[in-house]
């Protein structure tokens, strides 16, 4: 990540390396959800995380015991939009629209 402007005008959070590891990340969180393996999803989740859906909002926990009793699967899960991403120092904003499509 770059600590300020470069000597082609880029600014802090524009680092093209930064963004390209970041939707590396998201593809990566895909895979796991695709893949429904409960271990996986859970290290890209804080203990805090939780989901929302048609039927409210539910814990990591309950999400996660879904996924490894086989009562929630996936069969899809796409990146639908260009992810937007901006790095600030030590913080990282992003946001990706995906698709899910569960069997």
């Amino acid at each position: 990540m770059s600590d300020g402007p470069d000597a082609a005008g880029q600014e802090p959070g524009d680092d093209p390396a930064d963004v390209l590891g970041l939707v590396a990340l998201a593809k990566d969180w895909a895979a796991a959800i695709v893949a429904d393996d409960p271990a996986r999803i859970a290290r890209f989740t804080a203990d805090e995380w939780v989901i929302v859906s048609e039927s409210g909002i539910d814990p990591k926990e309950k999400f996660l015991s879904l996924v490894q009793s086989g009562d929630l699967t996936h069969a899809a899960m796409d990146l639908r939009s260009r992810p937007r991403v901006r790095v600030y120092w030590l913080c990282v904003l992003s946001h990706v629209t995906s698709a899910l499509s569960t069997a």
